[in-house]
């Protein structure tokens, strides 16, 4: 038995090697032919796969199975230089991550300090790709592509518009006009939903792409742990129960802003208000992960699952009738809960610190 417990041991290191390459081939045939999202996450995978190797492997197979990913996806992706440009963040992600658990780090400061790093990587991928193309690195010509950009999606809902109008049956026309609503009226109520919804986009982009690299930062992280379980390298993790755990002050800092957003909404489109969205949707994915994890702990408790599943009925019944605000609903009221929760650990913490002292 003991003989055979070594030969695994031995061969940890190979398995983990072949996992990588798997990952990272996957990753450039998405990043190249496919959505480019589950390539991402792939990628994502391998940080999680290579962070493990570093740390416990020797040095010379470190080197290598950091080079031999950048190699599969230069040829994978079809010798095509910024297929392993991109990889290279894999690489630096799981250099990161090495780093922090060797500093004993929480998860959610890890998880913060990988989104810094994937935030750099993409300024610096997309600052290299965007000169190449010839375009200038100057701010305000910067901003001015991005309005441009937006500009032309705005000019096309008309055309969008008329494809929409086009696809629906004569009845369903018929049953608009009998309503006293035109083709030309249902026309323009298309080209104002769609224009709102670009310039909300627009004006949240600073938040909706750090939720992105939130996500990708959160996936390298569990993939690490993952790695970490199913090779049975425990004593990897800084903690027994290495969970996402925010701050005192970022709980505070987070229902301030729900606050604030709820102020906003009478000042639309106000710098005010664009600040107080972004600052939402940045702190939002911790809270709703920490609201969705004290939602379970409350499902499996017994003193508390009737009532939770009594809230968790009437809310659906109620999603019935108002489908169109009950996600937006859900995730407000599942980030309070979740920020509401730590908040109260942090104070319990708080107060058996001062008992001991």
């Amino acid at each position: 038995m003991n003989h055979e417990n070594k030969i695994a041991i031995s061969l940890r290191p190979l398995w983990l090697t072949m996992a990588l390459c798997v990952v990272m081939l996957a990753g450039a045939v998405d990043l190249v032919w496919g959505t480019r999202l589950i390539g991402m996450t792939a990628l994502m995978a391998g940080a999680g796969i290579l962070s493990v190797i570093l740390l416990t492997c020797e040095t010379y197979i470190s080197v290598l199975d950091s080079l031999v990913p950048l190699i599969l996806l230069y040829f994978a992706g079809g010798m095509r230089l910024w297929v392993p440009a991109v990889g290279a963040v894999s690489i630096i992600c799981a250099l990161t991550i090495s780093f922090l658990i060797k500093k004993k780090t929480t998860k959610s400061a890890a998880v913060v300090a990988i989104t810094i790093v994937l935030f750099v990587c993409f300024l610096i991928v997309a600052a290299v790709f965007y000169a190449l193309e010839g375009h200038s690195l100057a701010f305000s010509d910067v901003l001015k592509d991005i309005n441009q950009f937006f500009d032309k999606m705005r000019g096309e809902t008309g055309e969008w518009a008329d494809e929409q109008i086009a696809s629906l049956s004569q009845n369903i026309l018929q049953w608009y006009e009998s309503l006293g609503i035109s083709t030309d009226m249902l026309r323009e109520s298309y080209i104002t939903q769609a224009k709102a919804l670009i310039d909300t986009i627009q004006l949240t982009l600073p938040g909706i792409l750090l939720i992105g690299l939130q996500i990708f930062a959160y996936l390298a992280v569990c993939f690490f742990v993952l790695t970490v379980k199913a090779a049975r390298y425990d004593a990897l993790l800084p903690e027994v129960k290495w969970v996402l755990y925010p701050t005192q002050v970022t709980c505070i800092v987070f229902l301030a802003t729900i606050f604030f957003y709820m102020i906003a909404m009478f000042f639309p489109s106000t710098v005010f208000a664009i600040l107080v969205v972004n600052l939402l949707l940045v702190l939002s994915p911790s809270m709703i992960a920490c609201g969705v994890r004290g939602l379970s702990v409350r499902l499996r408790h017994p003193m508390l699952r009737k009532r939770t599943i009594i809230i968790l009925v009437l809310f659906v019944f109620f999603a019935l009738f108002m489908t169109s605000t009950a996600l937006q609903l859900a995730i407000i009221l599942l980030s309070i809960l979740g920020a509401k929760d730590v908040f109260s650990l942090r104070m319990a913490e708080s107060e058996m610190r001062k008992k001991k002292k």
